[in-house]
């Protein structure tokens, strides 16, 4: 990450242990240095006593490489002033569609409000100012909610099943995107039209459109300009720009992560590469055991990069954010394959008849039943999605971490509570409110359908689940009522009131 490189104004360099000038001065030549520096010279160096206290908390918020890489880009500034351009950065990266909605502050809406690296002492405080907004953005982006992993694992690609799908199962992996990626960031300089070229690929073309399609994403939604924008400025190899992108990996959609793990993204897709035909086989062996090889099965899987949303589909394929697992295989499989089981749930589950045409099914349309009533229509939808969504989390796997005893038993809650709010008070704005709950990271219903799922299997078989989903989610919660009946369990009964509108939708 860090060159030999000019400095046009000032830098931090030293030979052996000695710095090359002296503090509380300004730079107007170029120097240069031939070896790296340590923190006991730095603090030797600094007479200032602010300036050491400066230099003793920025060594204990970064590395020593990370302090080097900093001290080092705000020394290559052309013109000190220029650090003020994050500012600017910053609101174009919003205006492209790529800001954070107040997940991540915007810490430079005042540049001037920016230090100004224009001499020594100020050097080292622009370093500990920025690093400590780095320090903030790091614990941000490791919350245990967003499932973002930060830092590559080192493990090798995990041994696999050699199972041999139907011969009307096809699954593409396209790793191309990444590649191509990849292949521009180690250019000194790319231009404009080579990012607007990977940005109109196919595959980048599906993410945004799917990313567009959700409607709970705020605007401004980003385009393919927007991605060109993004491609290129993480391509920059300009000091602010480089700053921009270690302050934060989410920074230009997470490409920033890309390009300064760049190494790491080139060695794991070189894993992904060798091991695309087991992969491939893996997912599919995972979901053959519960449906029968008369499903045609043909699906294109492509890697890309988008913030904040792990997987995406559309009417023509799947995709998957790379960055956000990296190389956590455990993950990566299970998210996979819980993608492609949906793909699976298009084939197999039924839909209004009223909603039926030529063009393929979309997911909202196995979630929709023309009842009469609204309660009904919404409270179908509900359990649809606990359906769809539990029985693909059993057949993905679950982490050994996921409680999901805990959650399925909030997930049964919650549908008590949906069922209140639709038939007592009839209140669909809270029922919305409801539905978010449950679905939202991973969150209750998942539980309450994987509770569902996995007891149908170990008392009925593989293949019963696969039955049930082509029966749809009336089917599907009749058929566990039954069995849960019979065993007694408390835990894993629904009220009778619940149950009773259940099977009285199911006889309409």
């Amino acid at each position: 990450m860090r060159q030999r490189t000019k400095s046009f104004l000032f830098v931090l360099m030293f030979l052996g242990s000695s710095l090359l000038f002296g503090q509380n001065q300004k730079f107007s030549s170029p120097v240069r240095f031939d070896s790296k520096w340590d923190w006991d010279g730095l603090l030797r160096r600094s007479n200032n006593p602010q300036t050491k206290d400066n230099i003793k908390k920025l060594r204990e918020i970064v590395s020593i490489d990370e302090a080097r890489f900093i001290l080092d880009q705000l020394s290559r500034l052309s013109e000190p002033e220029r650090i003020k351009e994050l500012s600017r950065i910053e609101k174009d990266q919003s205006e492209w569609g790529g800001g954070f909605y107040g997940v991540i502050p915007d810490y430079f809406a005042d540049p001037d409000s920016i230090p100004v690296p224009d001499n020594w002492d100020n050097l080292i405080g622009a370093a500990l100012y920025l690093s400590q907004i780095r320090k903030k953005n790091l614990e941000i982006v490791s919350n245990p909610a967003f499932h973002y992993r930060l830092r590559f694992t080192g493990q090798a690609f995990p041994k696999t099943k050699d199972f041999r799908p139907p011969k009307n199962w096809h699954l593409e992996i396209d790793l191309s995107v990444i590649e191509k990626l990849l292949n521009l960031f180690e250019q000194n300089r790319i231009s404009m039209e080579q990012a607007q070229s990977v940005a109109r690929d196919p595959i980048i073309l599906e993410m945004l459109k799917h990313r567009r399609s959700l409607g709970y994403v705020p605007e401004p939604l980003p385009d393919s300009s927007d991605m060109a924008q993004f491609i290129f400025n993480a391509g920059s190899r300009e000091p602010v720009k480089m700053i921009w992108k270690w302050l934060n990996p989410w920074n230009y959609f997470c490409l920033s992560d890309v390009y300064l793990n760049r190494r790491e993204f080139a060695g794991f897709l070189s894993a992904l590469k060798a091991n695309r035909q087991n992969l491939e086989r893996h997912i599919l062996g995972q979901i053959a055991p519960y449906l029968s090889d008369d499903v045609s099965f043909n699906d294109r899987l492509g890697f890309a990069v988008n913030w904040g949303i792990r997987s995406w589909a559309t009417e023509k394929m799947l995709g998957s954010n790379l960055v956000q697992f990296k190389d956590d295989y455990p993950t990566m499989l299970r998210t996979l394959t819980h993608e492609t089981f949906h793909r699976f749930q298009l084939l197999i589950c039924p839909a209004d008849p009223s909603r039926v045409s030529e063009k393929p099914k979309e997911f909202e349309d196995l979630v929709s039943y023309d009842f009469p009533s609204e309660e009904d229509r919404k409270f179908y939808q509900a359990l649809s999605y606990i359906m769809l969504e539990g029985s693909a989390t059993y057949v993905g796997g679950i982490d050994s971490d996921w409680q999901a005893d805990k959650l399925m038993a909030e997930g049964k809650l919650l549908l008590r509570m949906i069922f209140n709010t639709l038939y007592d008070r009839h209140n669909f704005t809270e029922y919305d409110s409801l539905i978010n709950k449950g679905l939202k990271s991973n969150g209750p219903f998942y539980a309450l359908g994987y509770v569902m799922s996995k007891t149908i299997v170990e008392k009925e078989g593989p293949k019963e689940l696969g039955l049930l989903l082509k029966k749809g989610s009336l089917g599907f919660f009749g058929k566990y009522v039954d069995l849960v009946s019979e065993s007694g369990e408390s835990q894993l009964i629904f009220d009778s009131d619940l149950v009773e509108k259940i099977k009285t939708m199911g006889k309409e």
